[in-house]
């Protein structure tokens, strides 16, 4: 019983998250779960709220978004998700993922810097940074999962309106987790039997959700922005650890 309780306050936590900010189920869920139970069985126990989140997420904010700003994430991500399964058999995942948690701060950090903000909106709308964050997270999405800061990272530095930001995360979000659920389904990861006790936990998930939601609608663009920069640093200071 205790193991259940643990489990759903885990799984409310990552649906608020995600409710909130747009993201962060699976860096929220999966670190915690994987100290319960072992890890491929971890990704696929969370990867059905993923997908319904991200595909809720489409839905309600993704009605007026420019496909000339999303097309280059998405496209980059598609390309490198097979490389990134690839290269988890040649480089070491320690290194791989501090590597990750370094692009993620000196990214945060140019943010709050007036020039580099500048920068970094005309490469975006130049589709340079959309094509270079699809392809670092595509990677990481193949290799472990973890594929969402690199392009929140591009909505972050050119979208600052938090509606359209997680319209555009909801967007790129589903066409990733639809891609990921293929390799899932041939590689046994997501199976039938852990479909079943996943749903089991769904009331926590949607209270969470719900609960995130509901204070996403009573603060402005600043403090959004805030707390998706520091949601973006506590998930890098998680892959270093």
């Amino acid at each position: 019983m205790p193991f259940n309780y643990v489990i759903v306050l885990i799984l409310a936590m990552g649906g608020f998250t995600f409710s909130f900010a747009g993201f962060g189920f699976a860096l929220v869920t999966l670190p915690l779960l994987s100290l319960l139970l072992p890890i491929k069985i971890s990704v696929g126990f969370i990867f059905p709220y993923v997908l319904v989140l991200v595909l809720y997420h489409t839905g309600r904010f993704g009605k007026l978004l420019d496909l000339n700003i999303l097309l280059p994430l998405v496209a980059g991500a598609c390309l490198a998700i097979p490389a990134g399964l690839w290269s988890l058999h040649l480089f070491p995942e320690l290194w791989l993922k501090r590597c990750l948690a370094v692009f993620i701060v000196l990214s945060v950090a140019a943010n709050r810097f007036p020039a580099a903000t500048t920068m970094l909106r005309r490469t975006g709308r130049s589709r340079i940074l959309g094509l270079a964050c699809g392809l670092i997270g595509g990677w990481f999405q193949g290799a472990y999962a973890a594929g969402g800061p690199p392009a929140v990272i591009y909505v972050r530095s050119i979208e600052q309106n938090p509606e359209k930001a997680k319209g555009y995360l909801g967007a790129y979000f589903t066409a990733v987790n639809l891609i990921t659920a293929v390799m899932f389904v041939i590689g046994d990861v997501f199976t039938e039997q852990w479909l079943w006790h996943s749903l089991v936990y769904s009331p926590a998930v949607l209270t969470g959700a719900a609960a995130g939601a509901l204070l996403f609608n009573r603060i402005n663009a600043r403090i959004y922005i805030t707390a998706v920069d520091l949601l973006l640093l506590a998930s890098s200071v998680m892959l270093w650890l």
